[in-house]
């Protein structure tokens, strides 16, 4: 899972797909998203595309503990 994440961090597709992920998962699956996105970071190469996607990830940092929760019976929580 960590090496599709890192895939989907760099192409244009990806990025589409992991900003509506954390848009619509719940507080607990927009966690795991973040540390797997973090934890992939360094692996991007690209300076402005890391500096990219730590803006996002701050965004959604401090929004997580505050934000009620998605609808739990989403199809996209379970495929997590």
């Amino acid at each position: 899972m960590k090496y599709l994440i890192e895939e989907l961090m760099k192409s244009n597709f990806g990025n589409f797909v992991m900003q509506k992920a954390l848009k619509i998962a719940s507080n607990n699956n927009r966690n795991i998203l973040l540390d797997l996105m973090i934890k992939n970071l360094s692996k991007l190469g690209d300076n402005k595309l890391i500096c990219k996607w730590q803006e996002i990830i701050n965004s959604y940092s401090g929004e997580t503990k505050s934000k009620n929760m998605y609808n739990r019976n989403s199809s996209f929580d379970k495929f997590f």
